[in-house]
């Protein structure tokens, strides 16, 4: 499904010295080969003096948002050919769209208050403002094709809850049982929802919840950190875990793959030893793309293949790439990347 993971995933634990890290890309190994035969369309927003951030695909067209020289976030969209369409919901004071689908785009905005509410861009170019009932903090993460949302929210007492949001305006919240806090991630065309939760040990567990609001938690063996981030059209999830006893500073953390069936496999790069794959995307072919971050603390995409191959890339003149979303048919991979100047920078990974 399209997808993002802007503001829930958790970056700052990937980060660290540039330098360390790019100087280490010479020992990546034949990976890195992957830019041989795609090709990389760079783009930036006008006015996006302070970087421009690509975050979900569906069907060429590109949503996220840009910085401007006062570093204000602001959303766009960007078509097939190329033209841009910049956009903020009246009232907005920064303004971040993480999701596209059949021309409808989903995102935050913060008002002057500091508060986050949803909103959902029609294709006509109408805006639609929305909180769930008892919202303090809004974020939808996903659309499907039917126009319909998920994603999660915070309560006043600082409880995290899932939400459905129907092409009509109708919002549903639900949590997993038991659990203390939902984040919903990404919701496919029968309405099944992926995501994470936490249990009263503030432990997240990836769950999978169906249209009738049916909810089976999992994790992968030994995991004792799961986040499921993206769920295909067939059910099949994508997303990143943990081992009991590996470390957590920073942290070692691990690609999964989830079918329908529950079966349940794990993979990295296998070229280069890397302390993090993160596995945000998948398609309806049920090829992934993420970030594997050096054991310098850089970040690079990748794609996985659905027969387990698995190329990592960077776009031209990028000492760190990250990879946000993949096209559910074409494969085209869009995210941001950062040059020698420090500089962002959107692109398109076409295959």
């Amino acid at each position: 499904m399209p997808q993002t993971h802007a503001l829930i995933a958790p970056r700052g634990l990937r980060r660290a010295a540039l330098i360390i890290g790019f100087m280490g890309v010479a020992t990546l190994g034949s990976d890195l080969d992957a830019n041989a035969k795609a090709t990389f369309v760079v783009f930036d927003a006008p006015g996006g003096a302070g970087g421009t951030y690509a975050i979900a695909i569906d069907g060429g067209a590109i949503t996220g948002y840009y910085r401007d020289a006062s570093n204000t976030a602001h959303a766009y969209v960007r078509a097939p050919d190329g033209s841009l369409t910049t956009f903020d919901p009246p009232g907005s004071t920064s303004t971040y769209s993480f999701t596209i689908n059949n021309g409808i785009t989903a995102g935050n905005y913060l008002d002057s208050s500091g508060a986050a509410h949803g909103f959902v861009r029609h294709a006509d170019g109408t805006i639609a403002p929305f909180d769930p009932a008892g919202s303090i903090y809004t974020l939808p993460t996903n659309v499907n094709k039917k126009g319909n949302i998920t994603g999660y929210y915070y309560d006043a007492n600082g409880v995290r809850h899932g939400f459905l949001r129907d092409g009509k305006g109708k919002i549903l919240s639900f949590d997993c049982p038991g659990s203390t806090g939902t984040f919903a991630t990404s919701i496919n065309k029968n309405d099944t929802i992926a995501g994470f939760c936490w249990d009263a040990n503030q432990v997240p567990h990836g769950f999978v919840r169906a249209a009738d609001g049916t909810t089976v938690s999992f994790d992968p063996p030994q995991a004792d950190l799961t986040f499921a981030w993206d769920i295909n059209n067939d059910g099949t999830i994508s997303g990143t875990y943990h081992i009991a006893g590996e470390p957590l500073q920073p942290p070692e953390m691990h690609g999964f793959i989830r079918t329908p069936d529950g079966t349940i496999t794990k993979f990295d790069p296998s070229n280069f030893h890397t302390p993090a794959t993160w596995a945000y995307g998948i398609n309806n072919k049920a090829r992934i793309a993420g970030n594997v971050t050096t054991v310098g603390g850089v970040d690079h995409g990748f794609v996985r293949a659905p027969d387990g191959n698995i190329k990592v890339f960077d776009p031209p003149a990028s000492i760190e790439t990250i990879a946000r979303g993949i096209d559910e048919s074409s494969g085209e991979i869009t995210g941001n990347f950062t040059d020698s100047s420090g500089a962002t920078h959107g692109y398109v990974r076409v295959p």
